[in-house]
């Protein structure tokens, strides 16, 4: 059976005329077919046509994603349902001829290949009507592939086209994390395969709608390909050529100098002397350390001389490239000349890695290491009892596998915990993309950790934490005061905030803000600088160190877990929730409390990690934030339809800034796994860094503001 999926978003008006070409083509096969669209909620009523139609035809099923948009993860949510042994992908906007399936289906049938891929680039293909820029963006895109994957480009033509077939296998095992637009090229990179076709066609132009390109559709792009070369490890070999090549200016120079100065040689000569030293240091380096499987599969003289001519020849080239290039950028763009001279050198030296790696050392990635480790690194799927806290979805993808250590302990949940890369499994949620940790520990072991934690460090690094505090007081006062002010703008009472709508008679300071709750208070330095911004203050802590902590500094903290705690509903103006919601057993439940307890109008406030974020998304596995203590990781969609189904309005999602002290800082850095640690560790220990406090934003981590709606009624806690 073949599986075609049909990622949508605003494609009402194409939907009908594709599937009826899709069914008529498919029909043609002969063979058992289904086509699955799954539509990212598009606002145009996708969606609904694409059900209306599929009441019609048996072969057509619909997935509907929320709070979602990414055509990859789309494509990956319906090969997961798909019931198919053959899986494909086509666009939905009538852009890709459905017509050519026959083609490619019959090519995957009679030459065994595990992939064909409908190409623009082989003989007999291309695209229509597209314009000189169009072509250009077209060509950098291909080429930016082939410096992460050239060996890749050695084989496929095409590797950006978005319609193609290929076979369960290649993908049912693999540990594919695409994101944006183009996800062949995952496949490509991590699929389980041997061979791969090709079959022209033209690209056609968008009958109906508006293109999805733009700068975010870049953006996740370059990330992708960013993504890609650290999972494959091809970043380091791209690091370790521009390592060689800074030693080779290094001898340059230095030789250079030397001839010059102390040995008195006219510079006609010096410099091609000091020119033939580097390049002969940049292979020897290259050949030893850049692409040692090369020396290891051909040694012997006589293959290293080829080599080294091979890499003469391309050197060559690329300078004969750099000198018109800089030329060319200042002539014609006007460019300034330093500017023309590093675009040049950087084009030169794109060129000469590329050309290296495929043609002087005919290397790139062992694609068949790389299976081998990824099989390894397989993991079962999850318990059949997990359900996504988000969405209630039963399919997940397994993003990364587990190093878990041993058993649980208090200081592994404490907030300074430098336990990074100590978890368990990461997984999505096929339906809703929610990122959680499976299996964790168990919840009753985890609760008594936290009522076990210490964390003097925390202590230590406390004037941080007070300048990062500050920063979010003031953006509570700002979001509550635009609230205000376009509550008035349209008369619209219900924004006024809650503390205002206090009546006089209320028991309140003169200077009150209103009734403030902290759920996760730790030793109540939040709490102490609410309190001088005018909150009434009350905290909630799980850990009996910290709750006797801010209870010593004078502030109402309850011991224990929220669901613990007998808080009157409606009763807070505010709730502060900072760095908490990654740590619930059941967020959703959770913050479903919290709503109960605020009052009509009430503001919640939180701050947790982005994992959709470009530096995780880059970072993937070694991300610092995977711990052991992190049960959740959301993004801004699925951390907004989480405060939606707990009844609350999303005022604003803005990327958090923290304060720390540059120690601190250099401490998290030499907990990471690298050659860098002991230095990181050692360089800590400066007694000065202590007092010195910078603002780190990586824009992995969220500040998130929600508001209860006026017409909320309060009810009680279930029983």
């Amino acid at each position: 059976m073949l599986t075609l999926v049909v990622p949508t978003y605003n494609e009402r008006n194409n939907l009908p005329a594709l599937l009826e070409r899709v069914e008529a083509a498919l029909t043609a096969c002969g063979e058992p077919f289904e086509v699955i669209v799954v539509d990212d909620d598009s606002p145009d009523g996708t969606s609904e046509v694409a059900r209306s139609l599929a009441a019609r035809h048996g072969w057509l099923r619909v997935l509907t994603r929320k709070h979602q948009r990414d055509l990859s993860t789309a494509v990956l949510a319906g090969w997961f349902a798909a019931r198919g042994e053959i899986l494909g992908v086509i666009d939905g906007d009538l852009q890709h001829p459905p017509e050519l399936l026959p083609v490619l289906l019959r090519r995957l049938r009679e030459t065994g290949a595990d992939i064909v891929i409908a190409s623009r680039h082989v003989k007999g293909g291309g695209v229509s009507k597209w314009s000189l820029f169009r072509r250009l963006i077209s060509w950098a895109a291909t080429l930016m592939a082939g410096f992460i994957l050239p060996g890749t480009l050695s084989r496929v033509r095409d590797p950006m086209s978005g319609f193609f077939l290929l076979r369960r296998p290649v993908v049912e095992n693999s540990p594919l994390r695409p994101v944006g637009y183009k996800i062949l090229l995952e496949v490509l990179a991590k699929g389980d395969y041997h061979r791969c076709e090709e079959v022209p066609y033209i690209f056609q132009e968008r009958f109906r709608g508006g293109s999805k390109m733009g700068l975010r559709t870049s953006w996740q792009y370059l990330l992708h390909l960013a993504s890609i070369a650290v999972d494959t490890g091809e970043a380091r070999r791209v690091f370790r050529y521009a390592a060689v090549g800074a030693s080779g200016a290094v001898v340059n120079l230095g030789v250079f100098a030397l001839l010059t100065r102390a040995a008195g040689a006219p510079p006609a000569l010096a410099l091609p002397a000091a020119t033939a030293l580097a390049i002969i240091n940049n292979f020897l380096l290259n050949d030893r350390f850049t692409f040692p499987e090369t020396r290891r599969r051909t040694p012997g003289r006589a293959a290293a001389v080829g080599r080294f001519v091979r890499f003469l020849w391309v050197v060559l080239i690329g300078a004969c490239l750099n000198m018109p290039l800089a030329s060319a950028l200042m002539r014609l763009a006007r460019a300034p000349l330093e500017l023309a001279v590093l675009a040049g050198i950087g084009a030169a030296a794109a060129w000469n890695f590329v050309l290296n790696s495929r043609v002087t050392w005919k290397v790139w990635w062992d694609r068949d290491v790389h299976l081998r480790r990824w099989r390894a690194e397989a993991v079962p799927p999850p318990p059949p009892d997990t359900v996504c806290n988000l969405c209630g979805g039963r399919q997940f993808i397994v993003l990364y596998r587990g190093r878990a250590g041993a058993a649980s302990r208090p200081d592994l949940f404490c907030c300074t915990s430098f336990d990074h890369g100590d978890f368990t499994n990461i997984l999505r949620c096929v339906s809703c993309s929610l990122v959680f940790q499976a299996p964790a520990d168990a919840i009753r072991q985890i609760e008594e950790c936290y009522r076990r934690v210490q964390d003097p460090v925390y202590l230590r690094e406390e004037q941080g934490r007070v300048r990062t505090f500050d920063r979010l007081l003031d953006e509570i006062d700002a979001v509550q005061g635009r609230a205000e002010v376009q509550g008035r703008g349209r008369g619209d009472s219900k924004v006024q905030s809650p503390a205002a709508a206090t009546p006089r008679s209320a028991v309140r300071t003169p200077h009150s803000r209103g009734c403030l709750l902290d759920v996760g208070c730790y030793t109540g330095v939040f709490l102490d600088r609410a309190r001088r911004r005018g909150w009434q203050v009350s905290g909630l802590e799980p850990s009996r160190w910290a709750a006797d902590v801010a209870g010593r500094r004078g502030f109402s903290v309850q011991e224990g877990l929220l669901a613990e705690c007998a808080l009157p509903p409606a009763s807070f103006d505010a709730v502060t929730v900072w760095d908490v919601i990654e740590h619930f057993g059941d967020p959703r439940a959770e913050v479903e409390r919290v709503a109960r307890l605020l009052k009509p109008g009430g503001l919640l406030a939180l701050s947790t990690m982005d994992v959709e974020s470009g530096f995780a998304r880059l970072l993937g596995p070694r991300w610092p934030w995977f711990m052991r203590m992190h049960l959740y990781y959301f993004s801004p969609d699925t951390l907004g339809a989480l405060l939606e189904k707990a009844g609350l309005e999303v005022v604003e999602v803005r990327r958090h800034r923290r304060i720390v002290s540059a120690r601190y800082l250099l401490e998290k850095a030499a907990a990471q796994p690298s050659g860098l640690s002991g230095l990181f560790r050692l360089a800590a220990r400066l007694p000065f860094l202590g007092r010195l406090h910078i603002p780190v934003n990586f824009g992995d981590t969220i500040n998130a503001y929600a508001r209860k709606p006026m017409a909320s009624v309060a009810t009680t806690e279930p029983g």
